[in-house]
């Protein structure tokens, strides 16, 4: 199944070693173009919310807005706890859990099984380790790639023809879960040369600045969104919930890269 293709997946890279997966990935167009549509297909968000079920979405998305991070909750008793060995005359202290980001997004197609998504993100984190550890810049490369298809599908979204509740919000989420992953994979790669940690940086300041567009980040997520000029495509359709939906889901997982790369 999935779960041992990507283990398989994982080993042959560990086989080959950081230089030749590297190498392979800096130098031949097909394999990198392929790596990262592959990748991006495991991704895939699905459109339909009752095939991976009303509560699952909800959820997740409590998990992505930082409402639920494993930590105490209400009915725990509340969200402070005494710690052990502490005056309890003293005040409370709270205690919060920090999530290691990326999490687990709502709606994927293929992967809503958790086991099943660790292993194919443990992928995309592997390909982001190995190209930084070569620090030839197959880490930018990769990057691009994503980046590359991320800018096209806004493209498909910034186009008089296109239809608003089209295919171009999903795949734009799916190449940044994609580039969370890589990027969070590379992050990981204890640098031992300023070169690693430079490059680092610079895919990761590409990213940022794809992430904070006004293309991402000012996507309508609400009918009070939606701008005065467009109003009128509003009452027409245009604009569904359908469509909101994709865009909150697109600024939800481009705020969780932000703070991959804060991490």
């Amino acid at each position: 199944g999935g779960i041992a293709c990507a283990r398989m997946a994982i080993a042959a890279m560990a086989t080959a070693g950081s230089q030749r997966v590297s190498d392979m990935f800096l130098t031949r167009y097909a394999v990198r173009s392929g790596a990262c549509a592959g990748l991006a297909q495991c991704f895939a968000v699905s459109a339909d919310l009752a095939s991976v079920g009303r509560s699952n979405e909800l959820r997740a998305l409590g998990q992505l807005s930082g409402k639920e991070n494993g930590g105490p909750n209400e009915e725990d008793g509340g969200s402070s706890s005494v710690i052990e060995g502490v005056d309890a005359g003293a005040p409370a202290r709270t205690t919060m859990n920090v999530p290691v980001l990326p999490r687990h997004p709502p709606r994927m197609l293929h992967l809503s099984d958790p086991d099943r998504y660790s292993a194919i993100a443990a992928v995309a984190r592997a390909m982001g380790r190995h190209c930084v550890a070569a620090h030839n810049g197959a880490l930018a490369a990769l990057v691009d790639a994503h980046l590359d298809a991320l800018r096209d599908s806004l493209e498909d979204g910034r186009s008089d023809s296109h239809d608003a509740g089209s295919l171009w919000q999903r795949s734009a989420c799916a190449h940044v879960v994609v580039l969370n992953e890589t990027i969070r994979g590379a992050g990981e790669v204890e640098p031992k040369r300023k070169a690693e940690t430079s490059e680092t940086v610079a895919a990761s300041r590409g990213v940022l600045q794809e992430y904070l567009s006004r293309e991402v980040w000012d996507l309508p997520t609400s009918f009070d969104d939606i701008p005065f000029d467009d109003i009128s495509l509003a009452r027409t359709g245009y604009y569904t919930l359908a469509t909101l939906r994709d865009n909150a889901l697109l600024t939800c997982l481009a705020a969780e890269g932000v703070g991959v790369i804060a991490q």
